[in-house]
């Protein structure tokens, strides 16, 4: 499986475990009911779309600091925003990003009863991976099997949403593009919706 499949996967895990977090805390105004840990495995069962990133950076050489935030969204288009402004590919080229909004893929996981788990991708249809990984989750970690293993920590759960702490998948990511050079992961959130 090549870097950018692991990738995906590892996004879609950590999306299903972010939804995990937000399905299990207690009853919120809005009718998300929250979930608990010990429902987390229950509530993971259905499909869940990624909905966006949250990334705190720090440069190596300087004090800057940036937050990064990636919204996605299949239909109408992705959006990166450093410190609250809205970015093109050119500005983050500008600013030593060597990315892009598409290198983040919208993607969706199925989790099913049986602890088998699909993963899809947009790609002007909803395409699903050709891998069949399984998935368990277990005091709060949803960690998915397959030719490589990702655990992801459930940061919160809610019937309808997740979010999962991933500072090391996005490290992993980062070291593709060689932005590990400059730039320290200070902390990393992926938000995941259920969709069905």
């Amino acid at each position: 499986m090549n870097k950018m499949n692991i990738l995906k996967y590892f996004s879609l895990s950590l999306f299903l475990a972010a939804a995990i977090v937000f399905t299990g805390c207690s009853k919120s105004d809005d009718g998300n009911d929250k979930v608990e840990v010990a429902d987390y495995a229950k509530n993971i069962v259905g499909t869940w779309e990624m909905e966006g990133w949250s990334i705190s950076l720090a440069d190596k050489k300087t004090s800057a600091k940036y937050n990064v935030e990636v919204k996605l969204d299949a239909i109408s288009g992705s959006k990166i925003y450093m410190n609250g402004m809205e970015l093109d590919e050119k500005m983050l080229k500008g600013l030593g990003f060597k990315l892009s909004v598409d290198d983040f893929p919208v993607q969706r996981l199925q989790f099913d009863k049986d602890h088998k788990m699909t993963s899809y991708e947009y790609d002007g249809g909803w395409k699903a991976g050709d891998d069949k990984p399984t998935y368990d989750i277990k005091n709060g970690v949803l960690t998915i099997i397959s030719s490589y293993n990702i655990s992801m920590k459930i940061l919160s759960m809610e019937r309808n949403s997740c979010i999962f702490d991933v500072p090391a998948f996005v490290e992993e990511m980062m070291k593709d593009y060689k932005l590990t050079e400059k730039f320290d992961v200070k902390s990393a959130k992926l938000k995941m919706k259920r969709i069905g």
